[in-house]
């Protein structure tokens, strides 16, 4: 459901998960909702490459899937494209659109991006990016509010109070016996 929500509802509703601008972002952010921590985000850029590596940008895909909208968003970007899905895709610093899409296919999750832009500051425009249920969803804010930058960050509802890894396996119960 795509649409306008005031930036003070989400600013209630949400915790924003601060990031290095150092061009990393993107990643860094998907790393945080991932792993519970900024560390992993060249993991998470190499997973992501590795499927630009293998994915098809000439087979017809259904229109209503996340695999032609990611063909649509690679055909788009063509500079984008040809350094994802050849040789530099690993060296990109900075990650667009196309890649929360191929991360919700990685990842198999959805990801609704928040976006707050210069013309009207208070409000988001909602873009749900989504086709896969298996993770609960995530969150990325994208903020081009400074004209010298444009930056995402990882956003939690504010009831949580820290991302959980969704990768982290829950330990197994222990179940007391009665002793004789």
């Amino acid at each position: 459901m795509e649409g306008r929500i005031p930036t003070t509802k989400i600013d209630a509703d949400f915790v924003v998960l601060k990031n290095p601008g150092d061009g990393n972002c993107l990643f860094y952010a998907l790393s945080q909702l991932l792993y519970g921590t900024t560390t992993q985000h060249q993991t998470v850029r190499r997973r992501i490459y590795e499927f630009y590596k293998k994915f098809s940008l000439k087979k017809k895909y259904r229109q209503d899937t996340l695999n032609y909208r990611l063909q649509m968003e690679l055909m788009f970007d063509e500079e984008h494209c040809d350094k994802m899905c050849h040789s530099e895709g690993a060296n990109l610093e900075w990650g667009i659109s196309a890649d929360i899409t191929a991360a919700c296919l990685v990842y198999k999750t959805n990801i609704i991006v928040y976006n707050q832009f210069l013309e009207n500051p208070s409000e988001y425009i909602v873009t749900p990016i989504t086709g896969s249920t298996h993770r609960q969803t995530m969150y990325l804010k994208y903020n081009t509010l400074n004209t010298d930058e444009e930056h995402y960050e990882a956003m939690i509802p504010a009831v949580i109070s820290s991302p959980v890894p969704s990768s982290s396996p829950s330990p197994p119960s222990k179940k007391k016996g009665k002793k004789n």
